[in-house]
């Protein structure tokens, strides 16, 4: 019975590990606190906007290895529209790109 049950405690460390191996996340940034909101442009899907909590507004536009902050208020949640206006709620108010 011992045997058994070393048996399906290995088992089930490896379905876990295989599970855990398949499910790997790396990090892009930014840093700064919580992300509240993450976005991509519509017709420009190498932009992406990360609105964070501490830090603001963040751009990237190289694939992640830069990211620029362009607006520095808490930020709740992004939207952008079909022709590419952003817009940002945060603790603030509402704003608009320009």
């Amino acid at each position: 019975m011992k045997i058994s049950h070393t048996v399906l405690l290995l088992a089930f460390l490896i379905h876990w590990y295989g599970l855990y191996a398949q499910s790997r996340w790396i990090d892009i940034g930014p840093t700064g606190g919580s992300v509240n909101s993450i976005k991509c442009f519509p017709t420009k899907n190498e932009i992406l906007l990360s609105g964070l909590h501490i830090g603001g507004l963040y751009r990237r536009t190289n694939n992640g290895e830069n990211w620029e902050n362009i607006f520095t208020d808490p930020v709740y949640d992004i939207a952008i529209t079909d022709d590419s206006m952003v817009y940002v709620a945060s603790k603030a108010g509402l704003f608009v790109s320009n």
